[in-house]
This record gives C-alpha cells, structure tokens and sequence, in this order.
C-alpha cells in the first residue's frame, strides 16, 4: 500500500490532464473540421470524394493531437515513431489484400463510374451505394440488407450503373397465336402505352414484330422509356396486357414440347 502511495506521488498529475484535454480537444476539432470540410467538398465535387477527405482529415488531425498527448505523458517519440515504422512494414507484408483495395479504392475515386446514392448491378447483386471507403464499398439492397464488397472486386468486375441516366428502356416479349390481327394487337398495346403513367411519350413507345414461331405465332416486342422504377412499369403494363388480352380472347403461343410420332414404315428398335 505504501508502494502505492509513493508511485502516486510522483506522477505528474497535470500533466496527464493536459494529455486527456489534448485527446478531448483533438477528438471535438477532428469531427468539427472534417465535418466542415465533408460540407464544402460535397457542394463542389462528389459526395464520394467528400466523405473520403472527411475521413482523411479527421483521422490525421486526431492521430497528431494524440502524438502530442502521448508526449505530454512522458512517451518518447522516436521509440513510438522507430514502433511504427516497424509495424507498417510488418502490416504491409502481411495485409497485401488490405493495399491491394486501397489502390483499388484510389482507381475508383478517379475513375467514378458511380457515387454514393447510385443503383448499381454488379453480377448478382443490385442495390444503392451507401458508402465507397478506401477498403470497400457498402450496398444497400432492395430487402434491407447491407452487402460489403472490397473495392479489388469491383475493379475486376462489370458494374451496371442504372442511375447515371434518368431515363430507361424496358421491353416485354409477347408469343402471340397466328390467328389473331398483328395490327390490332398492335393498336392495343400502344392504347395500353399511352395510359400507362410511368411510360414517357417521348422518345415513342415502339410495338415490333421481331419473328416467326414454329408451331404458328408471333413475337411482339414492347420496347418503352420511363424514369421510374422498371419493375413497377412492368408490373403495371403487364397487368394491362392481361386485362387487354382477356377481354378481346387474344391467346398465346403454346408453349409445350412437340413430340414427333414415328412414321408407320419405322418400327422402333426393341430396349
């Protein structure tokens, strides 16, 4: 106890104090200016580029306030900056997946081939880029779950960016019987075009006959533009369709397999 006591004693208590105002102080100024900094970089630039240099600044100026505070509590620094060096050569032979995303990161900070609050598609993963950091990027799918990606795969993979240009072309292939009129069926689908709410008039909704079907039949394509959600489009002209084609006894193509019989000449070989 009395070893105790003594220790107490001769610890430099203010300035220990100082330290914990430093680390306080650090820590306020560090959210105060990266904030700041994030604001003015975002009304400029990106909102990409503005969180990264956030993030750069708040990092940078509490990691010096910190150095500072470790030096007023008696820490030397050229053995804390000798520990660091040997660390960061340690880290970098052993995290070369890490500095392979961090490149990969800068590629796409340049590159930008989508921002945050952009709808990408990337093999089977479709949802809003929440955040791009230097390691990864965050996407937010459709059902509410948050999907991380290291920024190595996305250079190495084909991303569809569906929010770059407002407007979207969608098509809807129907298989028609023969018998019906091809005209008809297309005045009827431009009638349903033109009172679907999401389908832009302008460029025009096209109806195009693009081939013949074996066993008697038609392929229409119904190719249309729209701002909104495609999926909603389509559900909603789809449902116009069947409403449509009921009420004027349209009916498709049967779509089930053909099997030949054999002729009565051919006798078939014994299993």
């Amino acid at each position: 106890m009395n070893n105790t006591f003594e220790y107490l004693k001769h610890i430099n208590w203010e300035h220990i104090a100082f330290a914990l105002l430093l680390l306080f102080l650090g820590y306020f100024l560090a959210k105060k200016i990266s904030h700041w900094v994030e604001k003015l970089i975002e009304n400029r630039f990106s909102k990409h580029l503005a969180i990264l240099s956030s993030r750069v600044i708040y990092y940078g100026l509490f990691l010096l306030f910190s150095i500072s505070a470790l030096h007023e509590m008696g820490f030397k620094l050229t053995l804390l900056l000798g520990t660091a060096g040997l660390f960061t050569v340690a880290l970098s032979f052993a995290s070369q997946t890490a500095a392979s995303n961090l490149i990969s990161g800068v590629f796409l900070l340049f590159e930008r081939p989508f921002k945050v609050g952009d709808v990408i598609s990337i093999k089977d993963i479709k949802g809003t880029v929440e955040t791009i950091d230097w390691l990864s990027t965050k996407i937010k799918t459709s059902d509410n779950r948050l999907i991380r990606i290291p920024n190595e795969g996305l250079i190495k993979s084909e991303i569809t960016n569906l929010s770059i240009y407002p407007q979207k072309r969608d098509e809807i292939i129907l298989r028609i019987d023969a018998v019906h009129d091809v005209n008809n069926i297309k005045s009827l689908l431009y009638k349903i075009c033109e009172e679907c709410s999401h389908i832009l008039p302008t460029p025009k909704p096209q109806i195009l006959l693009s081939q013949m079907i074996d066993r008697g039949g038609v392929e229409l394509k119904v190719l249309y533009w729209s701002k909104s959600d495609l999926a909603t489009v389509r559900d909603e002209v789809l449902s116009a369709i069947k409403i449509t084609f009921e009420r004027e006894a349209i009916t498709f193509v049967n779509e089930r397999i053909y099997i030949p019989t054999l002729p009565s000449s051919i006798t078939p070989l014994p299993l």
